[in-house]
């Protein structure tokens, strides 16, 4: 019976060592499982302003420890995409890219996954040349159009800068009345043995419009011809973006309104004339404020006011204002205005 209890007693002490030694190294797996620690991303070679910017752009190194399998992959695979973009910005268009999770390429992984998180996750980009314009062409072009800087043979072949000379190309036709011109072609060719991008824009203006009527809604507070000579759009007048801008101004500057939205008509009239939406939504027509203000040598000092914004329905405004000073100062009673 003796013997027994000792190997009793003596099991016990074994078993708890067990216990912690499996513990201890558990702890150390999960540790170097940490998925802070199994996510690498590579430039090469080393661009300090690519490797602080592209993260962003890898989600997948953004998930939650937790993330499931499938997850994981779908997003690592549509990385690919963002990451790709992303550098077509900067000029790389030959740029390589690895995704592998758990060292194995992710396009060759099926997104239907069970299981836990996938680890370690590597993205390595291989850059390749810088590209540049050969050509940069948008056309036509109205006179005086100025066009990105960036947008010219022998600067850097950024995808954006491409996209802001078309919008410059458009910009430039619209400030000359021409409101509905859009770019109609683009041709980019990329030549790998120079490494160099001819971009081709074409431009199609349409026709020179004249403004309109100016259409206003009949369910707000504000008289709708009130409305109209708030605006002051200029009817038949070429039609300039600035105008708009002016006229937005204008309504603004009453303070009756929360909201203010101007759009142009989809297809312009018959007469070459374009009409433009206006929608706004009012604000609360009355206004009622209060302030305190202490100086030492001058006391206390009230104000208050009441404002109406639209008063008579013409977005007309009437405030009325009061204040009292000097309350409690030593040198004799208050001042009131």
């Amino acid at each position: 019976g003796r013997r027994e209890d000792k190997k009793r007693v003596g099991y016990f002490p074994q078993m708890i060592g067990r216990v912690f030694f499996w513990g201890w190294l558990c702890a150390c797996f999960q540790l170097s499982a940490d998925p802070a620690q199994a996510q690498t991303l590579s430039v090469s070679p080393s661009k300090p302003d690519l490797e602080a910017t592209l993260p962003a752009e890898a989600r997948v190194l953004s998930l939650p420890p937790d993330a499931a399998a499938s997850d994981v992959i779908a997003t690592a695979k549509g990385d690919y995409g963002r990451l790709l973009a992303a550098l077509y910005e900067q000029g790389y268009l030959a740029a390589q890219i690895s995704i592998t999770l758990a060292n194995r390429e992710v396009a060759d992984l099926s997104s239907v996954q069970s299981g836990g998180r996938v680890t370690p996750i590597n993205i390595s980009i291989l850059l390749g040349p810088e590209f540049r314009f050969g050509q940069a062409i948008a056309a036509p072009l109205p006179d005086r159009a100025q066009l990105p800087a960036g947008f010219a043979p022998g600067a850097v072949a950024r995808t954006d800068v491409i996209r802001e000379a078309a919008f410059a190309g458009i910009d430039a036709w619209r400030a000359a009345s021409y409101a509905k011109a859009k770019v109609t072609g683009q041709s980019l060719t990329a030549r790998h043995d120079s490494a160099t991008l001819d971009a081709m824009i074409t431009i199609t203006p349409g026709l020179a419009l004249r403004f309109g009527t100016l259409r206003v809604p009949s369910d707000t507070d504000v008289r709708p011809n009130r409305l109209r000579a708030i605006a002051g759009l200029p009817e038949s007048a070429p039609f300039n973006p600035e105008t708009l801008r002016i006229v937005r101004d204008r309504l603004v500057q009453t303070g009756a309104f929360d909201s203010i939205v101007i759009t142009e008509a989809d297809n312009p009239n018959p007469d070459g004339t374009l009409d433009v939406d206006l929608d706004v939504e009012t604000s609360p027509p009355r206004r009622v404020g209060f302030g305190a203000q202490v100086e030492a040598r001058d006391g206390l000092s009230l104000e208050a006011f009441w404002l109406h914004r639209n008063i008579f329905g013409g977005a007309e405004r009437l405030r009325f204002d009061a204040e009292v000073g000097g309350i409690g100062r030593g040198t004799g009673g208050a001042d009131r205005a």
